[in-house]
């Protein structure tokens, strides 16, 4: 892979180290937005089928499901995986010791799941979610018995395995849930779908990772971890209240209905900013992690990791807010009108995404750096705002205020964490703010370019017409990146060679 800048052979070991890490995290994460994106073409597949053979009620049914299930796993999650991660080495005593509690962790879970699932169904006035929400519940069983030995593939950026991993579970998913969906055209579709998908996945784990777990616990070792997994959790209960605060409101108050409209608008809306910031969690992370007592170097990684944050993530988010229109147009056709608001919806959470994107920098980062407490307290500061925010908006502008409310809280606190960050590292704010005005300036011009062959050129919304303006997009910012590069000297073309010829050595 090309070197991001050329160096004589006497750079200093530090550098070079540091930029084999980077390199090493460029290719990890290649593999990362390889599985993302092949995984995330084949949920929008599959999204699109489904939504033409169900209605918005099913898929609110499996949102409401979907809820319950992330509130069980969120609060009772340890984070003691993360803390494996964050750790430089661990032993096999530190792995079997956080299987064993993940499977004692998935038994109880699930028994209390099966309980709770009628207290569930009545808070969100669906008594037909009751059981739908106890046989999704075997998928936490799933989980809790998949091979731990796989954190290995994260902790040493070896995500051509993860690729395999991720990839298997999602097709398996894809394909049952649309062959279910074509026969029975219920919400049992996407139920047995998820099931099926998780179970291959848990077997897949086995096949592709030689680590065999034992049932066995080591109090002293979980000890060792669990100073650094409780800030994981606490930060981990406030990101599913602020995440899916939005979803729970829009259940209880306006409808399970809407629910369906809201959830599908969010995942469409935000498949590639959300796998952008999955990416940056994945790779980041275990590479900051490594370097985590070197500020210098770790300055310079994050910065590198915010470019290529932002030179990704904003064309996505433009691309997404000008092409919505279209996109619902050419696939739900005649079904676009039992989908009401999507649109709307989609060309508001398309920055929510956006926002998260830029976050996930900082969150990396503050976790690499031993300090999950601020990006906890950052968070709190979020969910207190859309406290504020969420009912009045919603009163006054109803699933599209709640769509408003969140993107401003997210907009808000994903700066300040980033600058927050920025200080710790003892560095200067006009590097970010130069980061951030190349990408937006390219990504104006883009849209606009778009908006104007949309409105005053071809008139006729088809297929290829979409392939078209994808392909006129992508033209066209990669050219503005370029020339603005060469005026701004910002530095981002080269990682735009770097992620382009890491791309096509993958292929």
């Amino acid at each position: 892979m090309t070197d991001i800048v050329n160096n004589s052979n006497n750079e200093p070991e530090s550098s070079k180290t540091e930029k084999g890490l980077y390199q090493k995290s460029i290719k990890g994460g290649i593999w990362v937005f390889i599985t993302r994106a092949l995984g995330r073409i084949l949920e929008i597949v599959r999204l699109i089928v489904l939504m033409r053979l169900l209605t918005k009620h099913d898929f609110g049914l499996m949102g409401v499901t979907l809820l319950m299930l992330g509130l069980m796993e969120t609060f009772t999650e340890p984070g003691l995986k993360l803390a494996l991660i964050q750790r430089k080495t661990f032993s096999k005593e530190h792995l079997d010791s956080v299987w064993t509690l993940g499977i004692i962790r998935s038994i109880i879970l699930f028994l209390i799941f099966f309980v709770a699932a009628s207290y569930g169904a009545a808070f969100f006035n669906v008594p037909d979610a009751k059981n739908i929400i106890r046989v999704y519940g075997l998928i936490i069983l799933i989980r809790g018995f998949t091979n731990i030995g796989i954190i290995n593939f994260i902790k040493d950026l070896q995500f051509n395995k993860q690729c395999i991993y991720q990839l298997s579970g999602g097709l398996v998913d894809a394909s049952v849930a649309i062959s279910l969906a074509l026969i029975y055209k219920n919400v049992w579709a996407l139920v047995i779908g998820g099931l099926s998908g998780a179970l291959v996945r848990c077997v897949v784990s086995y096949i592709i990772h030689p680590y065999r777990p034992s049932l066995r616990l080591h109090w002293h070792k979980t000890k060792q971890l669990w100073g650094f997994g409780k800030w994981i959790l606490s930060s981990s209960v406030i990101a599913f209240v602020l995440n899916k605060l939005d979803s729970i409101f829009t259940g209880k108050f306006i409808g399970v209905g809407a629910l369906g409209v809201y959830e599908i608008a969010f995942r469409l809306s935000n498949i590639p900013a959300k796998e952008t910031e999955r990416i940056i969690i994945k790779v980041a992370f275990p590479a900051y992690a490594k370097i985590q007592n070197d500020l210098s170097r770790l300055k310079e990684a994050f910065y590198k990791i915010l470019n290529l944050t932002l030179l990704i993530s904003f064309p996505i988010a433009g691309g997404i807010f000008i092409l919505a229109n279209n996109f619902a147009t050419i696939f739900l056709a005649e079904k676009l009108e039992e989908w009401p608001m999507l649109v709307p919806i989609m060309q508001i959470l398309v920055f929510c995404g956006l926002f998260r994107a830029i976050g996930a920098t900082a969150r990396g980062a503050f976790q690499a750096m031993g300090k999950p407490k601020i990006a906890t307290k950052i968070m709190a500061g979020q969910l207190v705002l859309l406290l504020i925010l969420i009912y009045p908006m919603a009163k006054s502008n109803g699933i599209i205020g709640i769509a408003l409310a969140v993107t401003i809280e997210e907009f808000v606190f994903n700066i300040i964490g980033t600058f927050k960050v920025i200080k710790l590292l003892n560095a200067d704010y006009k590097t970010p703010i130069k980061l951030f005005a190349l990408p937006l300036l390219a990504t104006s011009i883009m849209v606009l370019a778009i908006h104007l062959l949309n409105s005053y050129v071809i008139n006729n919304i088809n297929i290829m017409y979409l392939i078209f303006l994808i392909i006129t997009g992508v033209i066209i910012y990669l050219t503005m990146i370029f020339v603005l590069d060469k005026i701004f000297k910002n530095k981002s073309w080269p990682l735009i060679e770097t992620l382009l010829a890491s791309i096509k050595n993958k292929i």
